[in-house]
C-alpha cells in the first residue's frame, strides 16, 4: 500500500520509482560498453612495438585517458594533453602537478591556428566545436545540448610537435584523438608533421550525433590515404537495439619502424 502511494506521487511529479536492483540492470544496459582491458593491452603492445614515448592526448577533458595510459597500460612515458574547456583547467594541472612527463595544454587542436567558438555542452565531455546534430540518438539528447559558447584558441599538431619533442627528447608519437566530431580536423593539422606519428587513434561515429561531422568511413579513408592501416577498434556506445554508435579505433603507420 505504501509502495503504491509513492508510486502515485511520484507519478505527479512526472518519475517512475524502480527497485534498486532493477535500476542497477537498467544503467547496466544503458551504458553497456565492452571491457577495456582487452583494448589496453593491445595498446601497450602497439607501444612496445614501436617504441612510443609522446602521447599527444588531444581532448583530453578531466584527464581519465592520460591515467588509464598510466594505470591500465602501463605507459611511462611523456604525455601532452590538451584541452580547451575553461573549467577543466584547474583539474587538469592539479591531477598532472605530481607526473613529471604530463604537460597540459590549455588550447584546442584543429585544421588551422587561429581562435573559435567552442560549443559547451550540459555533459561537458560532449563539448565540441560542432553543434549537436538534430537527429542524433535519443539518449544523448538532454547530455549534448549547449549550455554556453566560449571563444578558445586553436593551434595545429604540426606547430605544436616540435617544441614538443624539443622538451620530451624526440621518439615516436601517438596522436590520441577525443574530439567530438573534430577528429579529422585534427588529423588534417598533423598532416605535415606524420613522418613522427608512428600510431593515432580516433573516435570513430557509426551514427553522427554533430552536424557535419564524418562518419567512420570518412575517418577511415583520410587516414589510410596517409599510410595508416586499422589495428584494433573497441565499441564505446550502443543504441536500445545494441547498434553500435560510437568506437574507439587504433591506427598503425603501414610501413612505421621501431624506432
Amino acid at each position: 500500500m505504501l509502495s503504491q502511494l509513492a508510486q502515485r506521487l511520484a507519478g505527479l511529479f512526472g518519475y517512475t520509482i524502480v527497485r534498486s536492483d532493477k535500476f542497477a540492470r537498467l544503467r547496466m544496459l544503458d551504458n553497456y560498453k565492452p571491457n577495456d582491458n582487452t583494448f589496453n593491452e593491445h595498446l601497450k603492445q602497439v607501444f612496445k612495438r614501436f617504441n612510443v614515448a609522446c602521447v599527444l592526448d588531444v581532448g583530453a577533458n578531466d584527464g581519465a585517458y592520460a591515467e588509464s595510459l598510466r594505470n591500465g597500460v602501463g605507459y611511462e612515458g611523456w604525455i601532452h594533453s590538451f584541452e580547451p574547456l575553461p573549467a577543466r583547467r584547474e583539474e587538469l594541472m592539479r591531477k598532472s602537478a605530481k607526473d613529471p612527463r604530463w604537460v597540459i595544454h590549455t588550447c584546442a587542436l584543429g585544421a588551422e591556428s587561429g581562435e573559435a567558438e567552442f560549443n559547451v555542452a550540459a555533459d561537458d565531455v560532449f563539448s565540441s566545436f560542432l553543434a549537436p546534430d538534430a537527429g542524433q540518438p535519443e539518449k544523448y539528447m538532454h547530455s549534448n545540448r549547449i549550455s554556453e559558447k566560449v571563444k578558445v584558441k586553436v593551434s595545429t599538431v604540426a606547430e605544436m610537435l616540435p617544441e614538443i619533442l624539443k622538451t620530451s627528447g624526440g621518439g615516436a608519437v601517438y596522436l590520441k584523438m577525443d574530439t567530438q566530431g573534430f577528429d579529422l580536423q585534427v588529423f588534417a593539422g598533423a598532416v605535415p608533421a606524420l613522418s613522427h606519428v608512428v600510431g593515432l587513434q580516433s573516435e570513430l561515429a557509426f551514427r553522427t550525433i554533430y552536424a557535419q561531422a564524418p562518419d567512420w568511413k570518412e575517418m577511415l579513408n583520410a587516414v589510410e590515404k596517409q599510410g595508416y592501416q586499422p589495428s584494433f577498434f573497441l565499441p564505446i556506445s550502443f543504441d536500445q537495439d545494441f547498434s553500435i554508435l560510437e568506437a574507439d579505433g587504433i591506427f598503425v603507420r603501414a610501413g612505421a619502424k621501431n624506432a
